[in-house]
């Protein structure tokens, strides 16, 4: 009796063990599936560009290979304005009435600011709470304190601020008339046409391509946009690998004379084993639920099993497929 106890104790731990074989084979199986499960993995498109201090370059999906120059002429800049000179941050103003500031972004008039803290710093805080697309700053100039407001890039983000004491009367000693910058478009060439944004971050020039103006270029740049397959065909390969180790674990552990020590034949004529092989040949051999026009599934490109259940991989119709697609 005790013999038969010991027995089926053993036997159950062996299961165990060819359990945790399984979950470890899927584990792995899931980190290769993971790099393969999202457009951006596919994102073959490397960008470069020879004056990489002028303007960066992003590339998504959607970006086809090709060459460019570019030459920015100007970027968009915002317009800063600095106020009256102030003794103190804390200097009263009207009186340390409260007061209002009124903002015009563009030609339109924008909500009255309200100042109910009647000072330098209770002007910053004030513009700064209203979220109007103008902050400010107060700047301390070694002789005095600066209000400088600051809006958004783009010659249309133009703006002007005055001060009322409640009266239509402008607050005595608080004005925005010192200009320090224009607000002004970005302007650039590509392929010697020319363009122009109201923001330095441009992504509806070049399908699929994000420039980050920074500077001005020197003369022209070239940008390059050049397919590079290798990251994904590793990737895919580390499929097949994952796949092929996969299947193997499960003929080990399904296989009663395997001679593989702990894990030879530990599950053999369990029903789980080929449930589990099923639905994992299922995502390798079925269409994709997103199928394209002329890829549908992953024996489109080049990934097959044979008879014994082994995946490969045609690295020539691989290639026909990333080139194309």
């Amino acid at each position: 009796r005790k013999e038969r106890i010991d027995a089926k104790i053993a036997q159950s731990e062996a299961k165990i063990t060819g359990y945790g074989a399984v979950k470890y084979a899927l584990s792995q199986l899931q980190t290769a599936f993971g790099k393969l499960n999202d457009a951006s993995d596919f994102s073959s498109i490397q960008p470069s560009n020879t004056q990489t201090a002028a303007f960066g370059v992003t590339a998504s999906t959607t970006a086809e290979a090709g060459s460019y120059s570019i030459e920015v002429l100007q970027t968009a800049l915002s317009q800063r304005t600095a106020s009256s000179n102030f003794s103190d941050r804390a200097t009263p103003l009207n009186g340390g009435t409260a007061f209002s500031l009124n903002l015009t972004v563009g030609g339109v008039s924008q909500d009255p600011i309200a100042v109910t803290t009647a000072t330098p710093a209770g002007m910053v805080s004030a513009i700064n709470g209203a979220k109007l697309g103008v902050t400010a700053q107060l700047i301390n100039t070694g002789s005095g304190y600066n209000v400088v407001l600051t809006g958004e890039t783009g010659a249309a983000q133009s703006f002007s601020m005055s001060s009322d004491d409640g009266t239509g009367t402008a607050v005595a000693g608080v004005d925005f008339a010192t200009s320090l910058q224009t607000a002004t478009d970005a302007s650039f060439k590509v392929n010697g046409l020319t363009v122009s944004r109201s923001t330095n971050t441009v992504s509806d020039v070049i399908d699929g391509v994000t420039l980050d103006l920074y500077a001005k270029t020197t003369g022209t740049a070239r940008l390059d946009l050049n397919r590079d397959t290798a990251s994904i065909k590793s990737n895919i390969n580390g499929l097949v690998t994952a796949y092929n180790d996969f299947e193997e674990t499960l003929k080990i552990l399904g296989d009663r004379s395997s001679e593989v020590a702990d894990f030879g034949g530990v599950l053999a004529g369990e029903s789980l084993l080929q449930s589990v092989r099923t639905q994992v040949r299922a995502m390798i051999t079925n269409n994709s639920s997103t199928p394209g026009t002329t890829l549908k599934a992953a024996r489109d490109v080049g990934l097959s099993l044979d008879r014994y259940g082994k995946l490969s991989l045609d690295e020539t119709k691989l290639d026909a497929a990333l080139q194309n697609n």
